[in-house]
């Protein structure tokens, strides 16, 4: 069937606006980011960080939808926006997220290994849920390991995170105890001085020799 060129033109124009759109659909596309373990991230409003919101837990995921230096506006899934921290954030999924959802596969996997128990006591002689049941045992073990490692590495980072706390606190005290002895030691070294000066003065006008 022979078929008008005259329409190619007007067919590229109809689809070229519609690419164009989807393009600038994915290059705007909301960033989502993650709270940091560990971490109650205290959101706020506005930029100006004059009214505080419910804050958010380790492992909540948001969406970034400007940055402004120190921080940014991000929408929670139920709607909620707000400013928070950037540097709080961050890409990867954290590990209380990881061990949630390892738990829940870990609660399917033994689902379906106690259905596979019921299986075989209902077909002995049949060997496929045998091999099933062999793999979900091995599925499970794997992710029972992998749970406490990041249980172990949720702990370390913890540690770590109250050593950081104390050594901060143990600096602002000591900036607190510098300021504190600073003048004491100012007033002392002025006595001194003083003294110095004045037992000089006294032993010039008695020929070297101190009255006393």
């Amino acid at each position: 069937m022979p078929y008008n060129r005259s329409l190619i033109p007007a067919a590229l124009l109809l689809i070229l606006p519609t690419c164009g759109a989807l393009h600038a659909q994915e290059e705007t596309a909301p960033e989502t980011l993650y709270v940091s373990d560990q971490v109650t991230l205290k959101m706020y409003r506005d930029s100006k960080l004059s009214q505080a919101l419910p804050p958010l837990e380790p492992g909540d995921q948001v969406q970034i939808l400007r940055r402004d230096d120190n921080y940014a506006e991000i929408k929670l899934a139920d709607g909620t926006q707000g400013w928070v921290r950037s540097n709080r954030l961050m890409a990867d999924k954290p590990a209380v997220v990881e061990m949630a959802e390892l738990r829940q596969k870990l609660d399917g996997l033994q689902s379906e290994y106690d259905n596979l128990l019921v299986q075989i006591a209902e077909a002995a002689n049949d060997p496929e849920p045998v091999r099933r049941m062999e793999a979900a045992e091995a599925a499970r073990d794997k992710l029972q390991k992998r749970t406490a490692e990041l249980e172990t590495e949720n702990a370390r980072q913890f540690q770590e995170l109250e050593g950081l706390r104390h050594m901060l606190d143990i600096y602002k005290y000591r900036d607190i105890l510098i300021w504190a002895i600073a003048p004491l030691l100012a007033l002392l070294v002025g006595f001194l001085i003083g003294y110095k000066y004045l037992d000089a003065k006294i032993r010039a006008r008695f020929g070297g020799h101190s009255p006393v």
